[in-house]
């Protein structure tokens, strides 16, 4: 071998490890960038030649660099994240569902308070302060009423407020990933591609989509449900409009729209879960409302008031819209002598009659075979399995998530100590490279002056 090819052998030992050590750099530089994934470099050693019977090698080459992930872990840790987001999201907005409904101070303990301001004008159904008692607790117990449903319809509309401000978002992302698709697809760069990843994870943890990674081109494909978000540098609109009866997510499709709400994931798919919960405590209210002030306003009109006159409804509210627009008949808040307690006209002072009836329907099981007292304990009951259900799936999911995270972080992540291990072995190398250059390059100077 001459002295040119040793110094070319050299300079390739130098270019390899002058590469290593930049990758060594950024890999460091990055160590905490969310989604980066480690790097390395790829050398093999450079074809050999044949010269006076031997085979004389020509040093290493730079083959490329590899962006160090596994796929399998990738979709998982995608996925995981869209579940993790989409529990979350849940168990913060149950909690406050339930928190809108207090069993001890809420509807159910006013109601409670109102059978026994009926108990207490029992003893003397003509006494005024007994009289005006039970109407206020009446009052309370619709003002309650219409509280727990109004806090129930703000939760509802900040969902729906969140649901919407995610809109814009997911479709710019969708067209980001497909862009970066078709970059990577070419080249396979490798900062585009934790760019493209940590775009489709951002948006599992919004629409709880899934990625294939597996294409031998680089490009990856995002799913939501069994429908392909992206794929290639195609991507497809998502729209989310929670104006209406119930939120809706639909993704564009040949001039027209999906609705793909029921495979939606991740937070908003947790924020359309909460919202469901909101409005079936509300429905079961409009139930409970419906049924039981119109049992008890059914009883009053048979009974006969302070002037003999045949009784006129106690509650008010609308048929479309009962638990929200529940409230005292403003007849009988202005005239407590509108009460019909007795059950002969001609209102006897200690007639009653008409006043038991009413108090029974405590224990009647008026309202889908309950009485209303059980009927709301029933629905405080299932409020409280949903928050605790959304609780225990929060959980596992966040422990799944760490798992996953803590799996692709043992593959793809940077460990700094071996970072440096790798930097003082290349520097090392480099050391010695130069050092055959500059040996080489010595005695060429030699050979020079000999022949001089």
């Amino acid at each position: 071998m001459s002295l040119l090819n040793t110094i070319a052998v050299g300079s390739s030992g130098l270019r390899a490890a002058s590469e290593s050590i930049n990758i060594i750099s950024q890999n460091t530089a990055n160590a905490a960038t969310e989604g980066y994934s480690r790097q390395e470099l790829n050398v093999s050693t450079s074809g050999p030649y044949y010269s006076d019977g031997l085979w004389l090698g020509t040093g290493v080459g730079v083959d490329s660099i590899t962006r160090i992930t596994d796929v399998f872990v990738s979709e998982r840790f995608t996925e995981a994240r869209g579940d993790a987001a989409g529990a979350e999201a849940s168990f913060r907005a149950h909690q406050l569902i339930e928190g809108s409904f207090s069993q001890e101070n809420g509807i159910s303990g006013k109601l409670t308070d109102f059978f026994d301001a009926l108990d207490e004008l029992s003893a003397d159904p003509s006494d005024t302060g007994h009289r005006l008692a039970a109407v206020a607790a009446a009052d309370a117990f619709a003002e309650t009423v219409n509280y727990g449903v109004d806090q129930l319809n703000d939760i509802q509309a900040g969902i729906s407020e969140q649901m919407m401000s995610n809109g814009d978002g997911i479709s710019l992302a969708l067209d980001r990933i497909a862009h970066l698709n078709g970059l990577i697809a070419p080249g396979g760069a490798n900062d585009l591609a934790d760019e493209r990843d940590l775009l489709i994870n951002q948006l599992a943890d919004t629409l709880g989509v899934v990625a294939d990674y597996s294409a031998e081109d680089g490009q990856a494909t995002v799913f939501l449900g069994g429908h392909a978000l992206v794929m290639g540098d195609n991507a497809r609109e998502v729209f989310i409009d929670s104006s209406g009866d119930t939120p809706v997510v639909e993704i564009s499709a040949d001039g027209g729209r999906i609705t793909v709400t029921d495979d939606v994931r991740g937070a908003v798919g947790g924020l359309i879960e909460s919202w469901e919960t909101a409005q079936m405590v509300k429905d079961e209210m409009d139930t409970f409302i419906d049924t039981f002030a119109g049992a008890f306003n059914d009883q009053h009109q048979l009974g006969f008031d302070a002037n003999g006159n045949n009784g006129i409804e106690f509650f008010s509210f609308s048929a479309s819209d009962p638990a929200a627009t529940l409230s005292v008949s403003s007849q009988i808040l202005a005239d407590d002598g509108l009460m019909a307690l007795a059950d002969e006209p001609s209102a006897q002072a200690g007639d009653r009659g008409n006043l038991d009836q009413l108090i029974s329907l405590q224990y009647d099981a008026v309202i889908d075979g309950e009485t209303p007292e059980g009927f709301m304990a029933k629905l405080y009951t299932t409020i409280g399995d949903a928050v605790n259900r959304a609780e225990v799936n929060y959980v596992t999911e966040t422990a799944a998530l760490e798992d996953a995270e803590s799996l692709r972080m043992s593959i793809s992540g940077v460990d700094l100590d071996e970072e440096a291990a790798s930097l003082l072995e290349w520097q090392a190398a480099y050391q010695a490279a130069a050092r055959v250059v500059t040996t080489s390059n010595e005695l060429l100077n030699e050979l020079m002056n000999i022949v001089r």
